[in-house]
């Protein structure tokens, strides 16, 4: 049996392979790379079929799928055919790199294998990426209110590897429980509430009242005033760093702060509208300000952050 994942998306063809691993609990795997030759690959084929019935290999971007081959190619294709007709046998080939289906060994590997191609997620493909969370939360045992897939969502979006840890971290929060609810997220911090994207959004639109009292109605729901300055200090410093550069490119600041281009793209339009770099550093140092006060102890913590939201007095001018 020859399976081979390709595609674009490195987190869940990663986890494909660990699915098809799973499906044979006792086996003993050999790894193949890139670096192994074609004709290390079917030594390896070769030998497993003399000294032992079963033979399991995972091989990772094998150079015959990517790139032309000439050296071997009717004997790796028999060694591939008599994998495929073998019951004893088991191929997991992947590979994130593009196969190029005009070579005639890739275009023949594939018509031998059980072929899966799974491609990253698209910023427009909000839909498939919050039908993908509500399966990872039931891949891990658990169930969930039909809110909080949409809502994990707009905490890492397209990002799955990230997404999935946050999962996982809600899975050990719960204990023995298996429910996750709105509250759940609320409690861990691992998604925001309502007033603290009213915060946010005050501090990105640079409205002073709306963030002072969306900051007001954190703290009457008991939050923690060290995660509330954390957390406008972390998003003050990366507007910072957009609008710090603004010749580079949403697709440049997007590798830069791990974000998607499209976000970047209309979060620069936003700041640009809304600020200038005298506002957002002079915000940024009230709370880098608030956050000694309060770890300095010279300062009571609610009336440290509210000196950092309080709104500045405009400046008259002169008669």
């Amino acid at each position: 049996m020859i399976h081979i994942i390709h595609g674009s998306d490195p987190f869940r063809i990663q986890d494909r392979v660990r699915q098809l691993c799973a499906q044979h609990p006792n086996a003993q795997w050999i790894d193949l790379t890139e670096k192994t030759s074609i004709n290390e690959f079917m030594a390896t084929c070769n030998q497993h079929s003399l000294f032992n019935p079963h033979c399991f290999i995972r091989y990772k971007n094998p150079s015959f799928l990517t790139q032309k081959t000439t050296d071997s190619l009717a004997d790796l294709l028999n060694c591939l055919s008599t994998i495929q007709a073998s019951a004893a046998h088991t191929l997991v080939v992947y590979t994130t790199k593009p196969i190029d289906k005009r070579f005639k060994t890739a275009k023949q590997c594939l018509s031998l294998a059980q072929d899966e191609q799974i491609n990253a997620f698209t910023d427009w493909e909000q839909g498939k990426v919050i039908r993908w969370i509500g399966e990872r939360i039931r891949y891990y045992g658990l169930t969930a209110d039909t809110t909080v897939a949409s809502a994990i969502w707009q905490v890492h979006h397209c990002d799955l590897y990230h997404t999935d840890q946050l999962i996982q971290t809600v899975h050990a929060y719960l204990g023995t429980a298996t429910h996750i609810n709105r509250q759940t997220l609320t409690d861990m911090h691992a998604f925001p509430t309502q007033s603290m994207i009213d915060a946010h959004e005050a501090l990105k639109t640079n409205r002073p009242t709306q963030l002072l009292r969306a900051v007001m109605h954190l703290l009457n729901d008991k939050q923690d005033p060290v995660y509330i300055i954390t957390s406008l200090a972390n998003q003050c410093r990366r507007h910072i760093q957009i609008m710090s550069d603004r010749s580079a490119s949403p697709a440049t600041l997007s590798k830069q702060l791990g974000a998607n281009p499209y976000f970047i793209e209309q979060l620069q339009k936003s700041l640009t509208s809304s600020h200038t770099m005298e506002s957002l550093t002079r915000q940024y140092k009230r709370l880098i300000a608030a956050d000694f006060m309060l770890k300095s102890g010279s300062h009571d913590s609610q009336v440290a952050l509210l000196i950092a939201v309080q709104p500045l007095p405009s400046k008259k001018p002169m008669q």
